[in-house]
């Protein structure tokens, strides 16, 4: 079928629903569409189009003929550690003079700061370059420059009016003629890798092996999977079958996931967590001693697997701990309350952010999570919050309560003193009810389906189609059908305690297909019944067992009952 889709050239063979599907996320012309399907897109750009990288590259050339010594330094996520492995790996093959600084989550935080320039300045650094960090850190870069050190800074976060004063690439910077902003950080790393390949006349492998750490971040950063990130993405699928990188080809097997048959899910929820595990549960250079060890010694890198997979163990463990506490005290008191803050006091920061998430989820309400800090009387706030409500901006009306706060409409964080955390409750609350009374529905949770399709309809070859638009993420999710009357054959009990659901389904054509429900709505379903016709809201899925496929449909939601 895929074949036939990017051969025909009226691409006759694409299902109605699929070229509407694709209509609705940017698709208008048939060159669009064969871009978005191919197994080989085209839609790269420049490098040299991006604001700051000609003088990026001027600089960092002069400080790698001079052989003076340069520092990357990164963040201590899944963005940041393929970033520093990527500029690592690929700077190594022009200078010996290099060292990378990731900072500690726990002691140092979030992006630049002066104690960690002073230290890098100490190992005799004089240039440093930032990865997925930096853009609005003008503070810390005074005081780099006043040791006596450069900068460039290269991020993809938004630019304020705490821009630094020197060399920046960021794409969503004012005046950036770049034609594709959404890049992660490690995207806009890369774009630098190429741009210095063309400076040193290097072959193009020596940035084409490096695609396989961009697509990870570009996952697993939840960046748009349009344009740019999809070939970024796509390629990088290529480069991680290969199995080149020897510790990230050690990572996937040893976590049960196949390299020829990887999809953005399982990036994001397979190779990212373990990635990020360093960096919530210990120290983030793991990750990239991982991702850059390849001379031979393979007890090393098991070793690293085996250290990523118990901090990823230990993370789960304490996550699923402070979410199930979370729940009992929401459930015991806080039910009602419009916005959640949950008071985790010495609760492990490192997965705040995670479990803030999941109690989003499970309540619907916007979260956030206070733990306290090292400095006694202080806290730490991490917050994520539904749909249609602006986290930023509702924080924003508290801004004298805070001492560092930062963030956007999804997700915020921020330092503030213990005694404020009543005001900030009362305040917050006040805010979400004025933003309900504009919108009522604002926190009533919603399926939103992309098309309504019949039962009949729910075929492997449409399945098959559906599957084309992968890899799905930020900007092209799933796409959700309304399955219109199906006929409930069987149900069965399914899971180790017989939470799930998993239903044998016929559609009107007498086709048949199975449906599972993972989060179920146990209200519904205790009034389901075998023979019952109803409507499934729901993603197709090509289930593989001993070879043989076949299309299944999970469950969202099933509306009316």
């Amino acid at each position: 079928m895929e074949e036939k889709l990017q051969k025909e050239s009226d691409l006759r063979d694409l299902h109605p629903v699929v070229a509407d599907i694709l209509r609705s996320r940017g698709c208008e012309t048939e060159e669009d569409i064969r871009e978005f399907l191919s197994d080989r897109p085209q839609r790269t750009y420049d490098p040299f189009l991006m604001k700051g990288m000609k003088e990026a590259v001027d600089l960092l050339s002069r400080y790698i003929l001079e052989k003076r010594k340069i520092c990357i330094y990164g963040d201590y996520d899944a963005d940041g550690v393929t970033s520093v492995s990527l500029l690592y790996e690929f700077l190594s093959a022009l200078t010996d003079r290099l060292m990378y600084y990731i900072p500690s989550r726990f002691s140092e935080g979030y992006g630049l700061n002066n104690s960690a320039a002073d230290r890098i300045c100490a190992q005799g650094a004089e240039l440093i370059i930032t990865v997925d960090c930096g853009c609005v850190s003008a503070a810390e870069v005074d005081h780099i420059k006043e040791l006596g050190m450069e900068v460039i800074v290269t991020d993809h976060h938004n630019v304020d009016s705490r821009k630094p004063d020197c060399i920046l690439l960021d794409p969503k910077q004012e005046g950036d003629p770049y034609p594709y902003s959404w890049l992660c950080g490690c995207g806009v790393a890369f774009k630098l890798a190429q741009a210095l390949q063309r400076r040193f006349g290097l072959p193009k492998s020596s940035v084409n092996r490096l695609l396989d750490l961009a697509c990870v971040a570009t996952i697993g950063d939840i960046v748009p999977l349009t344009g740019e990130n999809r070939t970024l993405v796509k390629y990088g699928f290529d480069r991680i079958a290969r199995g080149e990188r020897e510790g990230l080809k050690r990572l996937i097997e040893r976590i049960g996931l196949n390299r020829y048959e990887l999809s953005s899910v399982n990036v994001a929820f397979g190779i990212v967590p373990h990635l990020n595990a360093a960096g919530r549960m210990k120290d983030a250079a793991v990750g990239v001693r991982l991702l850059t060890g390849g001379d031979g010694d393979t007890a090393l890198l098991d070793s690293l697997v085996e250290e990523l997979k118990s901090l990823n163990s230990e993370r789960k463990s304490v996550q699923e701990r402070i979410f199930r506490e979370a729940c009992d005290e929401i459930r015991n008191g806080m039910q009602e309350d419009l916005f959640l803050i949950y008071d985790a006091k010495d609760g492990h920061e490192g997965v705040t952010g995670i479990v803030a998430g999941k109690l989003k989820e499970t309540f619907y309400r916007p979260v956030v999570i206070v733990t306290d800090t090292e400095k006694p009387g202080y806290i730490k706030g991490t917050g994520r919050s539904v749909k249609g409500l602006d986290l930023h901006a509702v924080l924003s009306g508290c801004s004298d309560l805070f001492i560092k706060f930062g963030g956007h409409a999804g997700a915020c964080g921020f330092t503030m003193k213990r005694e404020n955390l009543d005001t900030l409750r009362s305040r917050v609350s006040r805010s979400v009810r004025r933003c309900l009374e504009k919108e009522p529905s604002l926190l009533t949770r919603k399926t939103e389906c992309d098309a309504r399709i019949s039962s009949a309809e729910v075929t492997l070859d449409f399945a098959s189609q559906i599957a084309h638009l992968e890899p799905f993420g930020e900007g092209n999710p799933e796409p959700v059908f309304l399955i219109s009357d199906v006929l409930i054959r069987k149900i069965r009990y399914i899971g180790s305690e017989g939470q799930y659901r998993r239903f044998v389904c016929e559609g009107t054509g007498g086709t048949m297909f199975d449906a599972v429900w993972f989060d179920v709505d146990e209200e519904k379903a205790g009034s389901l019944r075998e023979g019952s016709v109803l409507d499934l809201a729901g993603v197709l899925e090509i289930n593989t067992w001993k070879g043989r496929k076949s299309v299944q449909c999970r469950i969202c939601d099933i509306p009316g009952l």
